[in-house]
């Protein structure tokens, strides 16, 4: 898996750092069987000034798929943990869809093949 970090006027420091490894690594568990080539995870922290609030864009990239999670609060930390927690809330989401859909075509082949079993 490819990752892209993107800190705008965030000051990083070692603790946020760490923080962001840790769950880009349990990211990278869920998408483990995935060709590292194929997923993209860009990471974007911002700071809005007029509020001072920060703000965290995550976008994961698969071939024909994009799932975004976003937050926005007044900790880095908060912000970050959250996006994180939608984004592998949404990549759950996407495997069991994927899974679903072979599961249903293998039943509909084997289900072919036993009726054509049955009519010879």
């Amino acid at each position: 898996m490819r990752v892209s970090y993107a800190y705008g006027d965030v000051h990083r420091t070692p603790a946020l750092q760490a923080h962001i490894q840790k769950k880009v690594e349990k990211v990278e568990r869920l998408v483990a069987k995935t060709s590292e080539d194929m997923v993209h995870l860009q990471i974007k922290m911002d700071k809005v000034h007029r509020k001072e609030e920060f703000r965290v864009h995550v976008n994961m990239h698969f071939p024909g798929k994009t799932l975004h999670a976003e937050d926005t609060s007044h900790n880095a930390m908060t912000s970050s943990t959250e996006a994180f927690e939608d984004l592998i809330r949404q990549i759950k989401t996407y495997k069991h869809k994927l899974r679903g859909r072979r599961r249903n075509g293998a039943r509909t082949v084997s289900a072919l093949i036993d009726q054509e079993a049955v009519e010879e």
